[in-house]
């Protein structure tokens, strides 16, 4: 469930469509503080084309647990509508989000704004909101960026899995570069062995949030 969605947060249990909170009754939001995509991709830097934040455990996060993504958000008691995020290990800014459009279709009363310009202080203080932060809810955000050693990292994991693309099953070994590792849930910082699998580019795009992917190295 979502409770696991950051080990030190424990975030209570929800049902789905459920407002987030902690234990406490406090009210949380959850978004991905990770905007990298936005360089890669060369979409203009909007609210719009940012990252979401989240209300409820709605359907788009339900989905992102489903791909095993759930470790991407992180929660925060924010209402200033404006959250830390990253474009890059040496890039960070405060930059306004928006909410998940699903979450706003949960909202039976349309007294917050529109999801533009929604009013988060507002919803907040009308759903039991407490301004200190809950115990174990992180107030800073996580590395996302590949370790220094990252290139030691991938070749020796892509010599331990024989060069081969882990989903396909084509031999690399005569075309190293054309074999990726890919971060399952979506933490580049996270180079644990079970957080890796060798792929070649072509199944590398096909995983959750790598339609951008190009198959030309």
């Amino acid at each position: 469930t979502i409770t696991s969605l950051i080990n030190q947060g424990k975030i209570e249990n929800v049902r789905p469509d459920s407002i987030i909170c902690s234990p406490e009754g406090e009210v949380l939001f959850l978004y991905i503080p990770d905007h990298t995509y936005m360089t890669q991709s060369g979409q203009p830097d909007t609210p719009e084309n940012r990252n979401k934040v989240h209300l409820f455990y709605c359907h788009t996060l339900r989905d992102m647990e489903d791909k095993g993504r759930k470790y991407r958000y992180v929660a925060t008691n924010n209402t200033s509508g404006n959250f830390d995020i990253t474009y890059s290990k040496n890039v960070k800014s405060t930059e306004h989000l928006n909410i998940c459009q699903n979450c706003f279709n949960l909202l039976k009363r349309k007294l917050y704004g529109p999801y533009t310009k929604f009013d988060f202080a507002m919803f907040a203080n009308e759903h039991n909101y407490s301004p200190p932060w809950f115990k174990g809810i992180p107030k800073t955000i996580y590395d996302n960026d590949y370790p220094d050693n990252w290139r030691e990292i991938s070749y020796k994991i892509r010599n331990e899995r024989d060069w081969k693309c882990e989903e396909c099953g084509k031999d690399f070994s005569h075309n190293k570069s054309g074999l990726d590792l890919h971060h399952i849930n979506g933490i580049k910082s996270d180079c644990s062995r079970s957080n890796l699998r060798a792929l070649c580019r072509n199944c590398h795009k096909k995983q959750p949030g790598h339609e951008h992917m190009s198959n030309i190295y």
